[in-house]
């Protein structure tokens, strides 16, 4: 079976969208040809895949890039049996129909509590919509699967580095991870420790610097978007608590990053009750209370050393046992070959 994957970003050292470098790779062992139709594309390495850029990276405008989407899902739609889009249900807006009258049958990726006019299309013209759990979709459907996450877990791994790193959080600095909670934890009397917090990613410049205004002792440290690997080997190996205060209400791809290279996250995300719930009063907090985050943050740091290992490789093997991508391709592959 042949199958064409629709995505944002083909990048391998992308901050943010590399990981799904990997996904291509897992993807092109269960079929006998990939097609990839992305927004942009940087460096990759991917043998027997054919990548087309809609080019964004060349400075394409909308209309241009909706013309080569266009174009490239017609001139080969020979070669692809199935369509597989991640995260953006807008492109099975433009072409939707176009699928379904070539009989390709078309699948969604989707992990987001928002749910807009799009998505209620999409669900319309999709024949299965993948999730990671049933907090990342909110719209209620028969055609939703849940599949659990895809982490590679063979690349994100405990290091033997010194935990020099006693509180990270990583990934889009926007006002939707609700970072201020976090800030003012680490800022709070409650934080009697004076515990660092480091913050990986990047935002827009004005909710930075007003973040940075929350944070007057000087405890939080803004460190710049890197790859996968730098954010691997310089960062999660060595950090101890992962520090969460989303609202996205979804089960977030970077906390199990993060649990996978064996950090202990603290989060208020109502999709991690289930697979915290053993610990739910040392990892779970109210949503939006800094005061209980720092009061959890305090508990998880005082730990033993002998519990905090014990903690660390049970929350790994929870994700390796649920979340891998290892375990996830294969599902997703069953459900598009049946």
């Amino acid at each position: 079976m042949k199958l064409l994957i629709v995505t944002q970003t083909v990048d391998k050292n992308d901050p943010i969208l590399g990981f799904f470098h990997r996904w291509i790779e897992e993807f092109s062992k269960h079929f006998e040809k990939i097609t990839v139709i992305c927004l942009q594309k940087g460096s990759y390495e991917l043998p027997n895949v054919e990548v087309f850029s809609l080019g964004k990276e060349e400075g394409a405008g909308t209309w241009e890039r909706v013309k080569r989407f266009r174009r490239y899902t017609k001139e080969h739609s020979k070669d692809y049996d199935a369509v597989f889009v991640h995260m953006n249900p807008e492109y099975i807006l433009l072409r939707g129909w176009f699928w379904k009258r070539n009989n390709k049958k078309t699948f969604l990726w989707y992990t987001h509590k928002n749910v807009d006019l799009k998505l209620k299309i999409a669900e319309k013209l999709v024949d299965t919509i993948f999730t990671a759990s049933k907090e990342s979709f909110r719209l209620p459907s028969k055609k939703v699967l849940v599949t659990e996450h895809g982490i590679d877990t063979d690349f994100f791994v405990p290091g033997n580095k010194e935990r020099i790193i006693p509180l990270i959080t990583t990934g889009r600095i926007d006002p939707v991870k609700n970072l201020e909670v976090a800030i003012r934890a680490v800022s709070s009397q409650e934080n009697s420790n004076k515990t660092p917090l480091v913050i990986v990613g990047k935002g827009s410049n004005e909710y930075m610097k007003g973040l940075m205004e929350l944070d007057p002792l000087g405890r939080v440290s803004f460190k710049r978007p890197v790859s996968h690997r730098v954010l691997v080997n310089d960062y999660l190996q060595q950090a101890q608590v992962f520090v969460h205060a989303s609202e996205t209400g979804s089960l977030d791809k970077a906390v199990l990053e993060a649990m996978s290279c064996g950090v202990i996250p603290i989060t208020s995300s109502e999709a991690f009750t289930g697979l915290l719930n053993d610990h739910k009063d040392l990892l779970l907090f109210k949503k939006g209370d800094e005061v209980q985050l720092a009061h959890n943050i305090n508990m998880v740091l005082n730990l033993s050393d002998q519990k905090k290992d014990a903690l660390t490789k049970q929350l790994r093997e929870k994700v390796v046992k649920l979340h891998s991508l290892s375990a996830l391709i294969p599902r997703l592959t069953k459900k598009i070959q049946s």
